[in-house]
């Protein structure tokens, strides 16, 4: 198999991943907080580890890190216990039903929206924010980057506007994080909500939200239940992580993510080079193709987008290599997120074929994963004219290569022979 729907969940998933899972069945398999065995012991240390390399990898200084099950969990922590009835958030027209889903049901207790419009390349119209804030705006939520066409959003740029008005700015990180560093401080990001299981190569079912004790003290939490503390009170704890962690947590999940974590802090320029290389073959192949069949891309190309392929320029503005122990705190990694505008996520439209047989195609005749329709992001396909159609979804990891992408061409184009 061919996997180019890495953009849902990465595989295969960090080398390391297995074993540290498996290291902690065999040896540490014990709940934190709630015992006094030295297996419990290890435990919480593991989970102490976890959080601070976390804060460490993300530039969250003075932060605290709330595991959760997945992204969208975080989201819906964070949506419905901050947003009270007669409040208004901002967001961007690109977002995921993680996002929008919430927004929807809050709606009905008079929570309210204003959405950031993008053009029909998904650029965001950023001259548009400051204009949408109100006396009763409460932040601003975007995502990192676009699941459907892989657009990295001015993440700085919005941290500003949102600093500058005391609003705080939160981000869904699912598509970005470990693709590129997110500096927390850097971009001026109050509020980050992770997923382990995409581009950080981790496991499913972890996910982790990063906030200050302030914020966290104005949310309510999402779930109710024992923590191992205070326990002889029914109120939850007020004290950050307790307060949202009623409920055993994902251990096994959360070795698995600091495992995978420091193999990608490790391997990350290797990685990221093989995904910017894939996503290079593919685009330049979709575009020369266009000429001739009924296939185009949808958002930026690579001229458009201000793709950076030279490595050794991020190599050097990183100084990786005698600075690895300080990576995820280097403030240089900001120039990553200015000079790289996309993720290595590429959707196709026709207007002439059903892109659900192309992607047929592509699985049936060379064991090609793809992912096609709406991705969880009608917001994005009806900003970008791609509504109700949807598009086929090509994403790519580091485990494939050029070779893979020129097979793939090859059968997109032999789909358009095909008597189908």
């Amino acid at each position: 198999m061919i996997n180019f729907d890495q953009a849902s969940s990465s595989f295969p998933k960090a080398p390391n991943l297995p074993e540290a899972v498996a290291e902690f069945i065999r040896t540490g398999a014990s709940n934190i907080n709630r015992g006094s065995l030295n297996i419990s012991y290890e435990a919480t240390q593991l989970v102490y580890k976890t959080r601070e390399y976390i804060l460490d990898y993300f530039g969250a200084k003075n932060k605290q890190v709330i595991f959760t099950k997945n992204v969208t969990e975080s989201l819906n922590l964070l949506l419905k216990g901050f947003l009270k009835g007669g409040d208004h958030i901002i967001v961007s027209a690109l977002e995921h039903n993680a996002v929008m889903r919430p927004l929807k049901f809050l709606e009905k207790m008079n929570v309210s929206y204003s959405v950031i419009p993008c053009d029909e390349k998904g650029r965001l119209k950023l001259e548009e924010l400051k204009s949408l804030i109100k006396p009763n705006t409460k932040a601003i939520l975007t995502t990192a980057a676009s699941n459907v066409i892989g657009t990295i959003l001015p993440l700085r740029q919005i941290g500003e506007v949102a600093k500058e008005n005391n609003i705080p700015y939160f981000v869904d990180g699912a598509q970005l994080a470990g693709f590129l560093p997110i500096n927390m401080e850097v971009l001026g990001i109050d509020v980050l909500a992770l997923t382990g299981h995409k581009s950080l190569l981790g496991p499913h079912g972890i996910g982790a939200l990063i906030l200050t004790e302030e914020m966290g003290q104005s949310i309510e939490p999402l779930v109710h239940g024992g923590t191992g503390s205070i326990s002889d009170k029914f109120d939850m704890p007020k004290t950050l992580p307790d307060k949202f962690e009623a409920g055993t947590q994902n251990l096994m999940g959360i070795a698995g993510l600091l495992a995978s974590m420091r193999w990608l802090a490790e391997h990350h320029i290797e990685v990221l080079k093989n995904e910017l290389a894939l996503t290079r073959a593919f685009i330049e192949g979709i575009k020369k193709m266009s000429k001739e069949y009924p296939i185009r891309l949808v958002g930026l190309d690579l001229e458009e987008s201000g793709y950076l392929f030279d490595i050794s320029e991020i190599e050097e503005s990183l100084n990786f290599e005698s600075n690895k122990k300080n990576y995820p705190l280097l403030k240089e990694r900001k120039l990553l997120l200015e000079k790289i505008k996309r993720t290595p996520v590429v959707s196709l439209y026709s207007d002439e074929v059903d892109v659900a047989n192309l992607a047929f195609y592509l699985e049936s005749e060379g064991k090609i994963a793809t992912r096609v329709g709406m991705h969880c992001s009608p917001s994005a396909h009806t900003a970008l004219g791609t509504f109700p159609k949807g598009t086929v979804r090509f994403s790519f990891g580091y485990h494939e290569k050029v070779e893979d992408i020129e097979a793939c061409l090859n059968l997109i184009k032999e789909f358009f022979h095909a008597d189908i």
